[in-house]
């Protein structure tokens, strides 16, 4: 498989694949970010397009910009057998980027706020991924944005769940130094399928991210 990265014709960040021989298919559609993307490091953005197909790929993968080994060896542990094998890997030093902002990751629509969150934090910084079934172009406040993407546009994957969950950190991982965040705190109920989600936690970091998820960091907020 091979992919690649553009700016469609609206101005939109895309992620895309052209399945080879031994691909499973259909995919699911190119992944699409609602959002002026000026810089992405390589490192990250290599992720981004690997999880964005990872589960639909077998044999070779191609991103267009190299990964780091680091990535490597903890993407392909993400399979209980070595069915993908990534060709395009830059084996010596990279620089790993790092931000600053604590960045808090929901669905939510503007105006809406679960019973839940009531209480949080007003200084927390927020990221709303809108669907772009629903919503179109970005908006943002001082400490919100709200962005349309179509990660749950998966195709028909027989791990739909694992897709969906893929496709999300492959945004974060493209809108990470747009937006100088070092940390993103998930929603628990985006795990309630993932079970090794210490291993997702290794991948960010190294690309310098951090991944927490929302229940263990109310914790912080709270102390």
């Amino acid at each position: 498989m091979n992919l690649t990265h553009s700016k469609d014709v609206f101005g939109r960040f895309c992620i895309d694949a052209e399945p080879t021989d031994y691909d499973g298919t259909p995919a699911g559609s190119p992944l699409i970010i609602e959002f002026p993307i000026y810089e992405v490091p390589e490192s990250r953005l290599a992720l981004a397009e690997a999880l964005t197909f990872w589960t639909s790929a077998s044999g070779g993968l191609h991103t267009d910009v190299p990964l780091h080994p680091a990535t490597l060896e903890i993407l392909l542990s993400l399979n209980d057998q070595p069915v993908v094998f990534p060709d395009n890997v830059r084996w010596k030093h990279s620089d790993v980027p790092l931000g600053g902002l604590e960045m808090w990751v929901d669905s939510r629509s503007p105006g809406e706020v679960p019973q839940s969150e009531l209480s949080s934090p007003s200084s927390l910084y927020r990221l709303h991924l809108l669907r772009t079934a629903s919503a179109a172009g970005n908006l943002a406040t001082l400490r919100e944005r709200w962005i349309p993407v179509n990660v749950e546009q998966v195709g028909s994957s027989l791990t739909a769940s694992i897709d969906l969950w893929h496709r999300r950190l492959a945004v974060l991982a493209v809108l990470g130094t747009e937006l100088e965040v070092g940390t993103y705190v998930v929603p628990a109920s985006w795990l309630n399928t993932i079970s090794d989600f210490a291993k997702y936690q290794k991948l960010f970091k190294s690309v310098g991210l951090t991944l927490r998820t929302s229940d263990f960091a109310k914790g912080l907020v709270a102390s």
